[in-house]
């Protein structure tokens, strides 16, 4: 019986272990081997990507090389959908956006080193709408 659990425990970890080999077709990430779309989550160094069904899906976090965060992103159904962060290299904010089904729709903040606000405005359905003020 535990030679029996311990090959089904090996097998177990090995299938989480292994590279999945994928390819992307008309905008859906597919398993190369079985052509199925991929469920599950990329990850390259500390960077984090999910999809559901071939398409991007869920919050994506992506690093600098040294550690700090650079991007968080929140994907809906292969689309940007809430808001989108940019930092430095330095772990400052940089840029503040938000999406709605791939088209840029609220409040858009460009920032300085400092963290003072640069340039503030708003999008509408793609547009940019309303008063912007950029703040020296």
């Amino acid at each position: 019986m535990k030679k029996i659990l311990c090959f089904f425990s090996l097998i177990f970890s090995f299938s989480f272990s292994q590279n999945i080999k994928l390819e992307e077709s008309n905008g859906i990430l597919l398993n190369k081997e079985n052509k199925k779309p991929f469920t599950g989550t990329l990850k390259d160094g500390k960077d984090r990507q999910y999809f559901h069904k071939g398409r991007a899906d869920g919050k994506w976090l992506s690093f600098y090389s040294n550690g700090k965060l650079k991007t968080i992103e929140n994907w809906k159904d292969g689309k940007l959908d809430g808001k989108y962060i940019v930092y430095t290299e330095e772990g400052k904010k940089y840029m503040e956006i938000f999406y709605d089904k791939g088209i840029e729709d609220g409040h858009y903040k460009l920032f300085n080193l400092d963290g003072s606000p640069r340039i503030v405005g708003r999008f509408k359905n793609g547009k940019a709408t309303g008063k912007w003020k950029r703040y020296n």
